[in-house]
């Protein structure tokens, strides 16, 4: 009987070194919310590599939804502040493509361009792509926010016009019509 006791033992200490920590125990504490958190107390801390280490752990967690949407514009954040625009970009796009109409999404995507001094290269691709998704709200946006970056106003007025028109209802219409107000 000591025997098998032992071989059982010593089956758990190596099961527990074999599997990786998220499968061996489930830690109450590990979840996306506690690590979003503390990645905007390092934010506001101005301790941005601690942040972007947070929020990877919390998409880790939960990245597909609304909350990860926020996940990655937050981290987004975390990497301009570190001037990884590259990353940033990834991040913004990846909020966009998860949440679609939020605007905030954008905004910080064109500002990572702009600080990546590859607005200009942007606004061509969207400009190619434009044909293919003339229908699409987010694209006319994108463009408006773009055109306003690069000191063009009637072609961002243009733009934004145009994203009402496809969707004259919900955050980037709104947010559309706020920039036609300036």
């Amino acid at each position: 009987m000591p025997l098998l006791s032992c071989i059982i033992c010593i089956a758990f200490i190596l099961m527990s070194l074999l599997l990786p920590p998220a499968l061996a125990v489930y830690d109450i504490k590990d979840n996306a919310i506690t690590h979003a958190q503390k990645g905007q107390q390092h934010l506001i801390l101005g301790t941005p590599e601690n942040a972007i280490e947070e929020f990877k752990l919390a998409l880790r967690l939960n990245g597909h939804d609304s909350f990860g949407a926020s996940l990655y514009n937050n981290l987004g954040v975390a990497y301009q502040k570190t001037k990884r625009y590259t990353m940033a970009i990834a991040s913004f796009q990846r909020a966009c493509r998860i949440r679609p109409g939020t605007a905030l999404y954008y905004k910080n995507l064109i500002d990572s361009y702009q600080l990546a001094g590859v607005l200009d290269i942007a606004e061509a691709r969207l400009i190619q792509n434009t044909a293919l998704n003339s229908n699409q709200p987010e694209v006319w946006y994108l463009l408006g926010l773009i055109s306003q970056a690069n000191g063009n106003n009637q072609n961002a007025r243009n733009h934004f016009l145009e994203c009402i028109s496809l969707q004259a209802d919900g955050p980037l219409a709104d947010a559309a019509k706020q920039h036609l107000k300036h």
